[in-house]
């Protein structure tokens, strides 16, 4: 192969990388790819949890309590009264989360209303309301 081939080899190695790149989200899957399912199963045939820690005053640590309290998604959260949380963070040790809102901002990650969870949280810290 003489040079000319070689270098023509090469532009077309790098534009075929820049496209594959190109069309690459943010999150490293391709544009072009479709979701069938917002919650899909995992290949054990569960769904997988729902991540908590959407619900501003839920980090790591009680997300995994939650989970351990059998409180795997944003309908099941939804359901408990700021009182059964409460419990389980006692039960835990942890004194200083407020879950009065968890309930709240769990109903409406459930329905899919991000915009009206963003207007809640905004006047939130920690979960609490200010």
């Amino acid at each position: 192969m003489n040079i000319t081939g070689l270098l023509i080899s090469v532009i077309l190695l790098i534009i075929v990388l820049m496209l594959i790149f190109w069309l690459r989200t943010p999150d490293g899957i391709s544009q072009t790819s479709s979701k069938t399912s917002t919650n899909p199963k995992k290949p054990d045939g569960k769904i997988p949890d729902d991540d908590l820690t959407l619900v501003e005053g839920i980090g790591p640590k009680i997300r995994s309590l939650l989970y351990q309290a059998g409180i795997h998604s944003f309908q099941d959260l939804s359901e408990k009264k700021p009182f059964e949380l409460q419990e389980i963070l006692h039960k835990a040790n942890i004194h200083i989360a407020s879950p009065d809102t968890w309930a709240e901002q769990a109903q409406l990650l459930a329905a899919g209303k991000m915009d009206e969870l963003k207007r809640l949280q905004e006047n939130l810290k920690g979960g609490r309301r200010g």
